[in-house]
């Protein structure tokens, strides 16, 4: 993935009212830690900016650089908050890159072929459509592929079953299905058994609004 630059600003101040100001300006509080990065930094970023690389499908896995002056520092997306009724961007978390430095990122999966449970009247389900993966930045997949050709009414394929490229892993602690073939019934219950606990924890958990899915030009209200 080839980087691309958008323009920060540094910012001092923090809390509710900065973020107000800012996004009546065009603008969404930040902050960017991780690799070459001794403190968390607090940043302010152009709404419009942001928002052109998160409605790109690979946001979380699109490698760009922040650009201060003469200072270019190259990261991918951690995570970032919206507001649960405008879709308002409010807040994004940016991850420092180092070439020699592995980065954990969320990776969609895709499949190929048609299953043959699927030609017998079963159904297909993804039970996640992202795995987080640790690589090195270079490393970072667009996409991971899984053919389900083979893949008959009852067969899962797990977590790490998925075919990965060298140099990249996956980073949860349990072994969780990602692809069922399987009667609708049986694919509930499996989904239902999926264990969230199981996934490693993350950093950085939002206090105020949703986490991604989708995003919006913020428009403040007071």
């Amino acid at each position: 993935m080839e980087p691309t630059g958008i323009a920060i600003e540094a910012r001092s101040e923090t809390g509710k009212g900065i973020g107000r100001r800012l996004r009546r300006a065009g603008k969404i509080p930040a902050v960017i830690y991780g690799a070459g990065v001794d403190q968390p930094r607090s940043i302010s970023v152009g709404i419009r900016d942001l928002v052109a690389i998160l409605n790109k499908p690979d946001c979380m896995n699109r490698r760009f650089d922040l650009v201060s002056g003469d200072e270019r520092t190259s990261v991918v997306i951690k995570d970032y908050q919206y507001h649960p009724i405008s879709r308002a961007v409010l807040h994004c978390d940016f991850v420092a890159l180092k070439d020699d430095v592995e980065v954990d990122v969320e990776v969609p999966i895709q499949t190929t072929g048609r299953s043959l449970g699927e030609e017998a009247g079963a159904r297909l389900f993804l039970v996640r459509r992202e795995i987080k993966v640790r690589c090195l930045p270079g490393q970072i997949p667009e996409v991971l592929t899984a053919d389900i050709g083979e893949m008959d009414i009852g067969d899962v394929l797990y977590v790490d079953q998925v075919p990965y490229p060298e140099g990249v892993r996956p980073v949860y602690k349990a072994r969780y299905p990602v692809i069922v073939v399987q009667k609708a019934k049986v694919i509930e219950e499996v989904v239902e058994e999926t264990d969230e606990e199981a996934l490693e924890g993350e950093e950085g958990a939002p206090e105020d609004g949703e986490k991604k899915e989708g995003a919006e030009e913020a428009t403040e209200k007071e």
